[in-house]
């Protein structure tokens, strides 16, 4: 919920609450009153802060006792000085919100409560002082960082309960938990002080969306898209086989250890009790710690953790068929449950997971279908308790009758209690045939975080019943989840780091495996391949398909590379991109399949690659359509803002991660952004606006992959895709071009100069590419007219090398531009 609709569901009633406030206060003024009978219910009742957020009357070595401080994310938000109902602050002349200079003499009489607060919220590093009596509201910045003394700011004063009733929305948004956290009263302030309002502006665009169309593709190229997303894209609809045999074996790259050092410098210690970088090919550290379970017989409790789409699965399956030895895996009791698989609902999540493993254990230790004899022998201690026990009687009288009673009572037990069936059988395998159970919990990071707390609990309390290996293959989002609470805090476990594959040895392993396929299929007589909707290809049309992929996204092409960091080296999100660009009529699939049965050889263009990648499917580029790639000159509506302001937070995180040492050094925080914008005259909404867009679309990332939202706290740094997107812009004429049609500018001369040149016949893609570029360095002057190299060296270097990318251009141009060409 934002402030505003915060504020506004407490306005109803509000004048009655407070006047119920200060009742009390009528026969006794002095401070103590005041604070508990209005400011601390404000506070609670109406501000929204939680009482443990608030310390009262802590003390400040070398300064006193403060009256109050507000925290929040760990940080001092502000500093509150109390002072007695009838002793007046302020002599502002007015009943509505002001705005005073902070050392005038408005505010002469409160002068002593505002020293007081500038000086603990120095000790506490608070930007904002508040000095009240309950009635009127003094509000100010008390600490700052751009060089100006606190006592020379501007003030925001709610002189009367009327003017806080007045202006409610301002009041709740200045000094609530969610407004202090926003920095609404600095942002306030500080735009008062500088006079730098937002400008509200009108932006025109060259072509608008509706005007998108969607090119028709062959039936060919349909049906080859179609088995390229069946053969590469959606292969785990295959055998498992199959998917074994697509496993990468790969060694760490340098965003893997980013991802591996923040895990073992935050969680080891706190929820795991070590971390492992995995080597796929020669898997001994997971081997080695299996076999001293098995010869210990104790329980293990193992994370395989990884990026999404890292082959953890798969991974797991390769390593219990293909890697481990046959004398170890009779030793074990393989059980894996897939919890995609489940009926989503918790109420009888633990219930569906036992009735998995039940089946899978029977199947492993009876065959097929166990036998009554098989099921009695592994049930004995049951079997011999009721014969006698309970049922002893009706074993001597009629032993028949016994053996039916006990298999009824036992498929009871089945149905009715599956965990406890399931931990007999496992001690079966434990103790009469001496096999470890391995229970691995598959697609966990799937379920809702209660589910998933509850999926951990039951696998722990199987271990702590029953001996057993435990594998639950995991996200380091997961990971970083689960370590702040739940079953990890109180159970140690091992984890063993998966590396990302190379994206260019993915498609070389699946295309060998396809190959591999129509080799068979050639050697078996020619058949065809069924694609889509009952259509054939021909054996010819395979292996020119082959060709063209292994031409695109293997041989020569750095295309792989692009698509790789524009999804930050997830392989599931590269394959489905790639998927994209190739099933694109931009790419002239058909065209490459007629080339290479002509010639033998597929020399696919890059700019068709980067114009398939862009476009997709359609004529237009559509950000809201596209998955994958951001129009990184996009403004907030109605606000004059640089269009270049996205490349200058990208590079000022990129500058920071190349000058780090360690992984927390290439993080920096929201508040220290903040911090090098704001002294710029750049809006805190607009820069929110930057900063949020940029991290939902994941061009940034926060050092805690679990955070959903960005708060000031939060550490930030460049993502791989944030800097794939930096180099489109500065080598990549296609998006540059692309980008003109929809971005938005100040000039609608030039929007109809850039539509103009597009509808041409033969489109003069540089002169669109010099017209957006031109006027873009216009606006970001208007915005940041004069800025120090020595300050702002990012804003030196973004506009050095948007320069060079326009003098490229320009260097391209024909002789028939004109100089007025390059001022539309």
């Amino acid at each position: 919920m934002g402030t505003l609709s915060a504020s506004a569901t407490k306005e109803q009633g509000l004048g009655e609450r407070i006047e119920k406030y200060r009742a009390t206060l009528d026969q006794d003024g002095n401070e103590a009153q005041t604070r508990f009978h209005v400011i601390d219910e404000l506070l609670t009742n109406e501000l929204d802060w939680k009482k443990d957020a608030i310390r009262v009357e802590p003390y400040i070595e070398g300064a006193g006792f403060a009256d109050y401080a507000f925290f929040s994310s760990g940080r001092c938000r502000a500093v509150l000085e109390a002072k007695k109902d009838g002793f007046e602050l302020c002599s502002v002349k007015q009943t509505n919100m002001a705005v005073v200079a902070l050392d005038g003499s408005a505010l002469k009489d409160a002068s002593d409560g505002i020293s007081q607060a500038i000086g603990y919220a120095a000790r506490f590093g608070s930007a904002v002082g508040i000095v009240t009596n309950g009635r009127q509201w003094i509000m100010f910045l008390a600490s700052r960082s751009d060089g100006k003394p606190p006592n020379e700011g501007l003030a925001v004063v709610f002189p009367t309960i009327e003017a806080i009733l007045g202006s409610w929305a301002q009041f709740y948004d200045f000094i609530s938990e969610a407004g202090l956290q926003e920095q609404k009263l600095a942002t306030f302030l500080r735009e008062r002080e500088s006079g730098s309002i937002p400008l509200a502006v009108s932006y025109f665009r060259a072509i608008d969306r509706s005007q998108k169309r969607v090119p028709q593709v062959s039936d060919l190229a349909f049906s080859l898209s179609e088995l390229f997303r069946k053969s590469f894209i959606k292969i785990n609809t295959k055998s498992r086989a199959a998917l074994i045999e697509c496993f990468v074996e790969t060694r760490a790259s340098r965003e893997t250890d980013v991802a591996f050092e923040k895990i073992v410098n935050e969680l080891i210690d706190r929820a795991l009790r070590r971390l492992d970088t995995i080597d796929v090919s020669n898997p001994d550290n997971l081997q080695g710690l299996l076999e001293s379970s098995v010869e210990l017989r104790t329980g293990e409790f193992v994370l395989l953790v990884g990026n999404k789409g890292s082959g953890k699965t798969t991974f797991l399956d390769r390593f219990f068929s293909k890697i481990l030895p046959s004398s170890l895996k009779e030793r074990v009791l393989h059980l894996s449950v897939d919890m995609l698989k489940s009926e989503g609902s918790d109420l009888h999540l633990t219930d569906w997971i036992s009735g998995e493993l039940i089946r899978q254990a029977e199947r492993e230790l009876f065959g097929p279908t166990p036998t009554y004899d098989q099921l009695r022998g592994a049930f004995w201690p049951m079997y011999k308790r009721m014969s006698t026990g309970e049922l002893a009687p009706l074993y001597k009288r009629d032993r028949d009758a016994f053996r039916q009673r006990f298999g009824e009572d036992l498929a009871a037990l089945r149905r009715d209690q599956p965990r406890e069936y399931l931990l007999e059988l496992l001690k079966r395998s434990l103790v009469g045939q001496q096999r470890l159970p391995i229970l691995v919990f598959d697609n966990v990071d799937h379920l809702p975080r209660s589910t998933q707390d509850r999926v951990f609990q039951y696998a722990v309390g199987i271990s702590t019943s029953v001996a057993s290996f435990l594998i639950c293959p995991v996200t380091d989002t997961t990971v970083w989840s689960l370590s702040k609470a739940g079953p990890l805090q109180s159970f140690h476990s091992r984890a063993f780091f998966l590396p990302v594959p190379s994206l260019k040895d993915v498609f070389a392993k699946r295309l060998d495996v396809l190959q591999a396929e129509l080799r068979d299929t050639e050697e078996g007589k020619g058949k065809t391949a069924l694609v889509g909707q009952g259509m054939r290809l021909t054996i010819k049309d395979l292996q020119s398909f082959c060709a063209a992929v292994e031409s695109i996204f293997v041989s020569t092409s750095d295309i792989t590379a692009v698509i790789g960091r524009l999804c930050n080296y997830d392989v599931r999100r590269s394959l489905e991109l790639s998927g994209e660009i190739l099933s694109s009529p931009w790419i002239g699939l058909e065209e490459l399949l007629k080339m290479y049965v002509a010639k033998g050889e597929v020399r696919p263009k890059r700019t068709a690659l980067m114009t398939a990648l862009v476009l997709q499917k359609g004529t237009l580029y559509d950000e809201d359509k596209h998955n994958f790639l951001v129009n990184i000159f996009a403004r907030p509506a109605g606000t004059l803002a640089s269009p270049f302001m996205a490349l200058y937070l990208l590079r000022f995180l990129s500058m920071v991660d190349d000058k780090a040492s360690t992984t927390r050094d290439r993080f920096t925080s929201v508040s220290q952004l903040w911090d090098k914008f704001h002294s710029l005259g750049v809006h805190r909404e607009t820069f929110r606006y930057y900063l949020d867009r940029l991290f939902s679309r994941a061009l940034i990332e926060a050092y805690d992959p679990s955070e959903r939202a960005l708060r000031d706290e939060t550490l930030v740094r460049i993502s791989p895709a944030g800097a794939a997107h930096a180099r489109l812009v500065y080598s990549d004429n296609v998006y540059i071009s692309q980008m003109a049609l929809v971005t938005s500018l100040t000039n609608e001369a030039a929007c109809i100069s850039i539509r103009e040149e597009s509808q041409k016949t033969f489109q003069g893609w540089m002169k669109i590419c010099n017209i957006l570029l031109t006027q873009m360095k216009i606006e970001d002057s208007r915005v940041f007219p004069a800025v120090s190299d020595e300050l702002y060296p990012w804003i030196i270097a973004v506009r050095n090398d948007i320069e060079l990318l326009h003098q490229r251009i320009e260097e391209r141009k024909p002789k028939k531009w004109t100089a007025k060409s390059r001022r539309p």
